[in-house]
């Protein structure tokens, strides 16, 4: 009987609830609210007491901003009596239909992340002039009109579901912030928005641009514009530009000599086969991976303040010099023929990927920071030295010659990633914090069959053979460089471009190495000896 008394009771209360308005017709005073959770979110804030889908007028009609965000509401009406409303935040909820018109006074909406447009819904924006910031991202738009809006400054209708097509701003003079990525944008015409600073337009879809133009928005900081078939891309009057991604896009050649402050320019896979950007000295970040690229049509600036540096999968040669970028964070090379690189200057790099290249010696002794080191798929020879390296994540060093490695650095446990297999010949030994731990098996690691791991590996030498246990004077020379060493080596010295110009060996002590029959410009000299393999910038004047 209990049982029962409580049924009867809870079904008077849900009819009670729902029949407040049942025709969508509510008592005097009152507003009908037919979503539960509209409701709810209302009784969240203060503006109901009580869930009977009606909230008393009052209550509602002086309210001046309204977030309703992630509340799953389905049905937004009851919001046309919000009639003071100016800010309105509905984002993350179930709408398929929002309809804004009678709220004259709204300046500011956020309805991103909802389903807007699906089942024939629509996006009815305010009936007024006064309309400024606009998001409608992640929805289901087809269609997208801001010509009534004047005053409009910022516009996000980025990742919609549906093709929103052709866009002009041709009435948003005032338009500062512009983000239509992922929407199917088939043209945009933004000539008239000369206090734009941000343009987004940036594709996965099917539907790309050819062209865009930029020369009428001189205040221009940001573009974002790739995946397109854009060809050419002109940047004369925005001269203000601080970061441009424009991967993916046919371009064939870029021109930044005109944007000082530049500090972030991604272009990879353009169809670039010239770079230079010597004259950005402001430069952050700079992708330019995935083109045809030479390391003689390579101009990178003299500057401190690049971070991130990634050339891959280009058509570089020789050596890159990179003693300019002490702040250097992240480095990337890969999938390139270059034969030597000096990083002894880099000392902040935490990330360096320089795998598939022609590189026989690296020293990384100097860049203890580095957490991340790809080396695999090279012609390293001899012994190959990490164990200064106390901050080591992961690192490849397979498909070289390598005959021994020392990665006792006292935290082997911390790595995560260490692949020493298919060096040809095989490894003989590995140099570990703990022989057992390592022959138990560290998860991610892993070496040839043959290859051992012990705590002392013959051959390797308490001294290290580094850039510090080198003299090499005067560089820069016109014809004579003295080189004192501990060590006899072998040595190759090349040319910037990779080619080799002489070679031979020196022992112990002083050696002297006449250039004077050699041009001017930048040489590599790489020392090989039984214990390491190192190279050193020479300058011949």
């Amino acid at each position: 009987m209990k049982t029962r008394l409580l049924f009867i009771f809870a079904a008077l209360i849900s009819y009670v609830g729902f029949s407040q308005c049942p025709d969508g017709t509510p008592p005097a005073g009152y507003t009908c609210i037919p979503d539960n959770n509209f409701e709810l979110a209302l009784i969240d804030l203060g503006l109901d007491d009580v869930e009977d889908n009606q909230v008393e007028t009052a209550n509602i009609s002086s309210v001046t901003s309204l977030d309703v965000s992630s509340w799953f509401i389905s049905d937004m009406t009851g919001i046309s009596a919000f009639t003071s409303l100016q800010t309105l935040n509905c984002s993350s909820n179930n709408l398929t239909h929002l309809d804004l018109f009678s709220n004259t006074l709204l300046t500011d909406i956020n309805c991103r992340q909802n389903f807007i447009g699906n089942s024939s819904g629509q996006l009815i924006l305010p009936d007024n002039t006064t309309l400024f910031s606009l998001k409608c991202g992640g929805n289901n738009l087809s269609s997208l009109n801001v010509d009534n809006y004047p005053d409009l400054e910022l516009l996000h209708c980025d990742n919609n579901e549906a093709n929103l097509g052709a866009l002009s701003f041709t009435n948003n003079t005032k338009l500062v912030e512009l983000n239509v990525q992922d929407s199917g944008v088939s043209s945009l015409n933004v000539d008239n928005c000369t206090l734009l600073e941000t343009l987004i337009c940036s594709t996965n879809e099917a539907v790309e641009l050819n062209s865009l133009n930029l020369s009428n928005n001189p205040e221009l900081l940001t573009l974002q514009c790739f995946g397109h078939n854009i060809s050419s891309l002109t940047f004369t009057n925005n001269t203000k530009l601080v970061k441009i991604i424009c991967d993916a896009n046919p371009l064939g050649s870029i021109d930044v000599s005109m944007l000082p402050d530049l500090e972030w320019l991604w272009c990879w896979g353009t169809g670039l086969t010239e770079l230079d950007v010597s004259s950005n000295l402001a430069l952050k970040r700079l992708d330019f991976g995935g083109n045809s690229i030479t390391t003689a049509n390579l101009s990178l600036p003299d500057t401190d303040t690049l971070e991130y540096l990634w050339g891959y999968s280009n058509s570089l040669t020789g050596t890159i010099n990179t003693d300019p970028y002490t702040n250097l964070i992240n480095m990337e090379f890969t999938s390139n023929n270059l034969t030597s690189m000096d990083v002894s200057n880099n000392t902040a790099l935490t990330d360096l990927w320089l795998g598939d290249n022609d590189l026989t010696t690296i020293d990384v002794s100097n860049n203890t920071a580095l957490e991340d080191l790809d080396l695999s798929a090279n012609n390293l020879m001899g012994v190959l030295d990490v164990s200064m390296l106390t901050s080591l994540d992961r690192f490849w060093c397979n498909q070289n010659q390598l005959s021994t490695i020392n990665i006792k650095n006292g935290f082997n446990p911390d790595i995560s990633v260490f692949n020493a297999t298919n060096n040809t010949p095989s490894i003989g030994c590995i140099q570990v914090d703990n022989k057992v731990d390592a022959d138990n098996g560290y998860t991610g690691w892993s070496k040839d069959a043959g290859t051992a791991y012990e705590e002392s590996c013959p051959g390797l030498s308490t001294d290290k053979f580094n850039l510090s246990s080198i003299a090499i004077y005067p560089n820069p020379t016109k014809d004579i460089f003295e080189i004192d060493l501990n060590f006899d080596v072998e040595y190759m010295l090349h040319s910037i471009q990779g080619q080799e110009i002489m070679s031979g060996s020196f022992i112990r002590g002083l050696n002297t190495l006449d250039v004077s029959s050699i041009s001017s410009g930048l040489y590599i000299l790489n020392l090989n000896s039984e214990i390491g393999s190192v190279s050193k910038k020479l300058v011949k004047n």
